[in-house]
């Protein structure tokens, strides 16, 4: 039996409250037959190495290199963010992701 009650999410302050088969305001988060879902889990849309000093750890480590990972959505919607283009909803349908597992 399916469980017809709204979830509310938890994973960021807006909290949503979500109807059976209705996405949050990141659109990441889905409740699907009354079970919180992560839609985009495993689906990344950006993958690089990077210097640190490109990113706000630049006085950890210098002249290292970090690893960023990215999937897609954000429950914010700046767009002066570089990343505005690869979290908002309505490029979810035109993003190019590579799914990887977490053992990968």
């Amino acid at each position: 039996m399916r469980n017809k009650m709204p979830k509310t999410c938890d994973f960021c302050y807006h909290h949503c409250n979500l109807a059976e088969g209705q996405t949050g305001l990141c659109n990441i988060r889905e409740n699907k037959e009354g079970n919180l879902i992560t839609r985009n889990y495993g689906n990344l849309v950006a993958i690089s190495v990077d210097p640190v000093e490109k990113k706000p750890l630049y006085h950890f480590h210098p002249n290292s290199k970090t690893y960023s990972v990215a999937m897609f959505g954000c429950n914010l919607s700046c767009r002066f963010c570089q990343n505005y283009a690869i979290s908002q909803k309505e490029f979810e349908n035109t993003a190019i992701t590579k799914h990887t597992s977490a053992e990968q």
